[in-house]
């Protein structure tokens, strides 16, 4: 269900912001138009909410609509950040929180309550794992190989993003975002880095990955718990090596 509603957030992202590529494929707008982008993402929210319905559990349906809102006010609110050039560390930790993390959330949350778990540790880890996340591919943006996450880099710095990287950057050289974004891309990628926004971004993904792993402490031992450890840490791991 969750991933129902990631694609057809996607599909209208990649409408917002002119992507012409999605995972080394044809964005739908510019495959099909934006019509039919606009309706298949619609008819994906629609399936979602269908198969919510059937549960026939009120908790799951109210975690699952307060994120969806949640992802709409992600949105909305990096859409204000870029027309207002708002910088906030602070800011920018709430949008990706609204954009992403709370989708890993309210998956290991309903999971939990599928279970007949109260154990709130469930759901802190996908707060923590979905920031990490968010981080790293934020960090890919720059530092990414095309190849690999299926897109070219550079797209949040040529749409005015102020992600955490570029953030670093413009406070240690007390320029505006202006400033910052009307440097070539090139050049913006030495002043993230000679001014530590990399390696920044990078410790901000470790932080969370460890708040994440200590949340696991209170889960029952499994190979379910296990996988979850691995998987955070082979994000903390995959922030390093791009950084090298």
């Amino acid at each position: 269900i969750v991933e129902w509603l990631h694609a057809a957030t996607l599909i209208h992202d990649d409408i917002i912001d002119a992507a012409v590529e999605r995972s080394n494929n044809v964005s739908t707008h510019i495959q099909f138009n934006n019509t039919c982008a606009v309706l298949g993402g619609d008819y994906l929210y629609g399936l979602a909410f269908k198969w919510i319905a059937e549960l026939e559990r009120k908790e799951i349906t109210a975690c699952i609509a307060e994120a969806t809102t949640k992802i709409v006010e992600g949105e909305l609110m990096q859409l204000q950040a870029t027309t207002e050039k708002i910088t906030s560390e602070e800011f920018y930790l709430s949008v990706i929180y609204r954009k992403t993390a709370c989708l890993f959330q309210v998956c290991t949350e309903t999971a939990a309550i599928l279970a007949g778990s109260k154990n709130p540790s469930a759901k802190l880890f996908g707060y923590h794992f979905g920031l990490a996340y968010q981080l790293f591919d934020d960090l890919q943006d720059y530092l990414g190989d095309p190849r690999i996450i299926g897109k070219e880099i550079g797209n949040d710095f040529h749409q005015g993003k102020m992600t955490l990287p570029l953030i670093v950057a413009m406070r240690a050289q007390n320029k505006t975002a202006a400033e910052m974004l009307e440097q070539p891309f090139a050049q913006a990628l030495a002043t993230i880095h000679a001014n530590n926004g990399f390696s920044y971004t990078v410790s901000a993904i470790e932080d969370e990955v460890e708040l994440a792993l200590n949340s696991l402490q209170s889960i029952t031992e499994s190979e379910f718990r296990s996988a979850l450890a691995t998987m955070a840490s082979s994000l903390s791991q995959a922030g390093k090596e791009l950084l090298n």
